[in-house]
């Protein structure tokens, strides 16, 4: 029925509301997100979460 309208499934929705949130992170005004989301290697909680939900 989903599939049928078109209308993604969880994990897709997921992503894209990841990458949706990492964008904004990144393109923000405040000086400290763009930091904490650039932060590279796996000690940066909110980079690992969102490479993890791209692996799926």
């Amino acid at each position: 029925m989903f599939a049928d309208a078109g209308v993604d499934c969880f994990a897709a929705l997921i992503r894209k509301r990841a990458a949706s949130l990492m964008r904004r992170v990144r393109d923000s005004a405040n000086s400290y997100l763009p930091l904490i989301a650039d932060r590279v290697g796996l000690d940066c909680p909110v980079l690992s979460m969102w490479t993890r939900l791209h692996m799926i």
